[in-house]
């Protein structure tokens, strides 16, 4: 559905905890979930980590509708101090990359 929607000239982003398959049906923008099966939250943590968690998968898909890629093209959340910031599943990295952290 995204695709035909992108077609129409409406941009989108898919967030999702399996983004192979997206990329497989031609999704431009795919953003990388928390998980499964929870792809938007993680229910056993406090309820500010769990807003935090939550706000950092919403900004990334915000974000991803300002790009335009010519390819399905992933994109991973910044967890921050939540959950630990990852660029991918081989190489977690536990620096805050945040604005905030550098005050």
């Amino acid at each position: 559905m995204a695709r035909e929607i992108e077609t129409g000239g409406i941009p989108t982003t898919l967030i999702t905890s399996l983004p192979d398959i997206a990329e497989d049906n031609g999704v431009l923008r795919i953003v990388r979930g928390y998980g499964m099966p929870w792809p938007t939250g993680n229910p056993y943590l406090f309820p500010v980590q769990e807003q935090a968690l939550r706000r950092a998968v919403i900004e990334r898909a915000l974000y991803t509708l300002t790009l335009t890629p010519a390819k399905p093209t992933h994109f991973w959340t910044n967890y921050g101090n939540v959950m630990g910031d990852q660029e991918g599943v081989d190489s977690p990295v536990n620096v805050q990359t945040k604005e905030w952290a550098a005050l």
